[in-house]
């Protein structure tokens, strides 16, 4: 039977990265205005239990039904338990900056209120803060009217191809919320290498002997390791990955013969 290798097991979060998220999780709010469909209501809500989220804020927003229930699976509690709004002035109540969101974006700075801020560096900038925020998604026809943008405090938008810019609402609330928890190091990763000295060193060795044996130019043996050694360095290996590796190059290492340069 073929052995199956074992994918290397992700680190178990610290305490101290437990509780930062926790800590994140309880100053985000999720703003849905005027939503329509119910399984989009239900899939945010979904989407907010993924990433510890409890808070959602509608405005106006319609009869919660049987298929926003069925979209949610187990994050009914967050559709029991929003929160209706008749205003986005209402929701200042709840965060200390509001974040508007929108497909439709200008570089015009006379029309600084839709120049946007990408993900990233709005998280960046934000988290660090300590406030509480409140995302808010427009409608899914037409998201955000021009007012509700200028309520805001910070403006962001989703990168997407120009021919059909606009996200599912769902669907850009994942973004976001994912951009959020990679700031925050929600994912622990697995057990790496890092790239350290030592191994280096290891790997790089077993590397110039190959191309010392089968008789690789000299000039080109040196600029040659150093584009190895930072492909390795971009890769961070993983402690199984590194092991592997080595045993590979080894293998080659020791089925070729030394080069004779008398014979050149």
């Amino acid at each position: 039977m073929k052995k199956v290798s074992r994918l290397p097991r992700p680190k178990q979060p610290s305490e101290e990265l437990i509780n930062l998220q926790r800590s994140v999780s309880d100053r985000i709010s999720v703003v849905l205005v005027e939503p329509k469909y119910q399984g989009n209501i239900g899939a945010v809500a979904r989407l907010m239990q993924n990433f510890g989220l409890t808070r959602l804020i509608m405005i106006n927003p319609p009869q919660i039904g049987d298929d926003a229930y069925i979209r949610a699976v187990h994050a009914g509690k967050i559709l029991d338990s929003f929160t209706p709004v008749a205003d986005i002035s209402e929701v200042r109540a709840y965060a200390n900056y509001l974040v508007g969101t929108s497909s439709v974006t200008t570089s015009n700075f006379r029309k600084f209120t839709r120049i946007p801020m990408d993900p990233e560096t709005l998280w960046t900038s934000l988290l660090p803060s300590g406030k509480r925020i409140a995302l808010v998604f427009g409608r899914e026809d037409d998201g955000l009217r021009s007012a509700e943008i200028e309520a805001c405090d910070f403006f962001t938008y989703i990168p997407a191809s120009s021919e059909y810019p606009s996200y599912n609402l769902s669907h850009a609330v994942a973004i976001l919320l994912y951009k959020m928890y990679e700031k925050i190091g929600f994912y622990p990763g697995v057990e790496t290498v890092n790239a350290t000295e030592e191994n280096m060193d290891l790997i790089m060795s077993r590397m110039d002997s190959i191309l010392n044996k089968t008789g690789y130019m000299r000039h080109k043996v040196r600029n040659s390791s150093v584009m190895i050694r930072r492909i390795l360095s971009r890769a961070h290996l993983t402690d199984t990955e590194f092991y592997k590796l080595m045993g590979i190059l080894k293998s080659i290492d020791l089925s070729i013969p030394d080069h004779d340069e008398s014979e050149e």
